[in-house]
């Protein structure tokens, strides 16, 4: 089955990047004020533009998405309890949701280069002291770990939308692709960083120990948080050679960004969702596995994650191509219908939310393993569209004097979530969990439901 539905969904995949990317069979559609939709024929230093702001972006995404999977089992390596390490990633989502929202926040008003850079510092340092087994160095790891994350989601797109903006004035419509690619790139990232992580640990030399003379060889896995800090040097140095500064000006700061989310209601409605639809996916990340496995019974031995994980990523990939044509699908309709009425990249994420919704919500009523798999693939089809999508809904309605701060402020409700729910996942049934996944999504979609037009 595993093997089947990846090579469906790839397929799938593959069809829709013709469509969208080789063939450009929407360059030519209008929407957003009526200016053309390109998608593949873009002027060339708009594409070279792009093109710098990807590669460093996706070299950030490469050093996180290649460590990620061996974070427990190094902590378990070094013998600490489930206890332990729970506290350590329950650490890197405070961590994120109070030191990350000030210092990430701080972005609009000291220079987001700059702090793009302090995210490569940061990150470097999370990865070193993966290389001590002591709680309390890991402790700190962890919490510049959380300060990362919370850098690498907000300031990365509030420097590039500021350049793509003010500095060179690019039509807006040209967003839609940038957005979609950061989304497709990680993706590929993944998959591509998870098979180099596999390659590096098995041609790492394996851990020694001498009991007589207590000589400890460092893990082979070690090799992966060493190559993260590789990515993170080199996506630095193009920053600082290629990366100009930008700020939001005088016109920026915590409190100028509090006071525009509060009084602003599509801004504040827009912080719910994220926060409901985020927290629904982060809970997932964290249970899809345990679930399948539950699922499968006596052949849990047979899930096979890899494949898994690589199916996932694919139909992310394919949900960044569907966001175009459901867009210029529902464009259609509303210009005939209604020409001044709603946007339909809302509209899109409104119907992507609801589908998003009923896929997790099944599983706490059902006992497949089957229906199950394919319920998580349409979730993760559905993530794909809605991460550009809502990047999309951010430009439109934050400003971009304080984006990187309300960003942040965002931030703090959904790590909020996942802090409360991985406080109590681990005596959750999985059908519970399902239900908690599918009431964030149910709340997330009132929230767009009740954005104003």
């Amino acid at each position: 089955m595993y093997v089947v539905l990846f090579l469906f969904f790839s397929c799938v995949c593959g069809y829709l990047v013709y469509l969208v990317r080789v063939k450009d069979a929407f360059n030519q559609e209008k929407r957003n004020g009526g200016e053309e939709l390109d998608t593949g024929n873009s002027v060339p230093d708009f594409k070279n533009f792009q093109r710098t702001f990807l590669a460093v972006y996706l070299l950030c995404c490469a050093a996180d998405w290649i460590q990620g999977p061996y974070l427990y089992k190094l902590y378990a390596y070094y013998g600490f309890s489930k206890g332990e390490i729970g506290s350590l990633f329950v650490t890197g989502y405070v961590s994120s949701g109070v030191f990350g929202t000030i210092i990430a926040g701080m972005a609009d008003s000291v220079g987001r280069r700059k702090t793009c850079l302090a995210f490569c510092a940061f990150y470097g340092l999370s990865c070193l002291t993966k290389h001590v087994p002591n709680f309390n160095i890991l402790l700190i790891g962890r919490i510049l770990g959380g300060i990362s994350t919370s850098i690498l989601f907000s300031v990365f797109e509030t420097w590039y939308m500021h350049e793509h903006q003010r500095r060179h004035a690019y039509p807006d419509s040209w967003l839609v692709e940038t957005l979609s690619l950061m989304t497709f790139g990680s993706s590929v990232v993944a998959i591509g960083t998870g098979v180099l992580a596999a390659i590096l640990v098995d041609f790492a030399p394996p851990p020694f120990i001498d009991f007589s003379g207590g000589i400890v060889t460092p893990p082979s896995i070690l090799v992966v948080f060493d190559c993260a800090i590789l990515f993170l040097i080199i996506a630095a140095v193009i920053m600082v050679k290629k990366w100009p500064e930008n700020d939001g000006g005088s016109s920026s700061g915590l409190l100028v960004g509090w006071v525009t989310l509060t009084s602003n209601r599509r801004i504040w409605i827009m912080g719910i969702v994220q926060a409901c639809f985020e927290g629904a996916m982060y809970l997932f990340v964290f249970s899809w596995t345990p679930t399948l496995e539950h699922s499968a019974g006596n052949n849990a031995s047979d899930v096979h994650h890899g494949l898994i994980f690589s199916t996932f990523m694919v139909c992310i990939m394919i949900g960044t191509n569907l966001l175009t044509i459901l867009v210029s699908h529902v464009a259609k309709k509303l210009e005939k219908q209604n020409p001044s009425g709603d946007d339909p990249t809302q509209l899109v994420l409104l119907y992507t939310i609801g589908v998003a919704a009923v896929a997790l919500s099944i599983p706490a009523f059902l006992n497949s393993h089957s229906v199950y798999f394919l319920c998580f693939c349409i979730f993760e089809v559905c993530v794909g569209v809605y991460m550009p999508a809502m990047a999309y809904q951010r430009l439109r309605n934050i400003p971009s004097e304080v984006r990187a701060t309300i960003m942040n402020l965002f931030r703090v409700p959904l790590n909020v979530v996942v802090v409360l729910a991985l406080l109590d996942v681990g005596h959750m049934h999985h059908s519970v969990i399902s239900l908690y996944c599918g009431g964030l999504l149910l709340a997330a979609g009132a929230a767009q439901y009740l954005m104003p037009k």
